[in-house]
């Protein structure tokens, strides 16, 4: 199926129109109908960004992706970490290392 299909199901499963989706993602309403209707294909950032907006992981979009070799523990972890800034990103990776350190 494809990705704009995809995307919008959830979106209606939501309750969500485009506009609203468009606040909550930072995409363009008018790149969010185009992506849907098939004229366009998302960047992995604008994908990304989508994903976030509507709760929801790239393994759902893409159910044979690399991610889906995750366990449910690592894919939550993933989750978690695609969510923070850039400064939190790098507290909990130093957080990570210094666990492995103490091993």
């Amino acid at each position: 199926m494809e990705i704009g299909i995809l995307l919008k199901r959830k979106r209606i499963e939501q309750k969500l129109n485009t506009v609203q989706l468009s606040k909550s993602s930072g995409v363009s309403q008018s790149t969010i109908s185009d992506i849907e209707a098939g004229n366009r294909s998302p960047t992995v950032n604008t994908l990304e960004k989508l994903c976030m907006a509507l709760n929801i992981s790239l393994q759902e979009i893409f159910p044979y992706s690399q991610e889906s070799f995750l366990s449910e523990d690592e894919s939550e972890l993933l989750t978690i970490y695609r969510k923070l800034s850039g400064q939190e990103k790098e507290h909990f990776l130093k957080l990570f290392k210094l666990i492995l350190e103490k091993r």
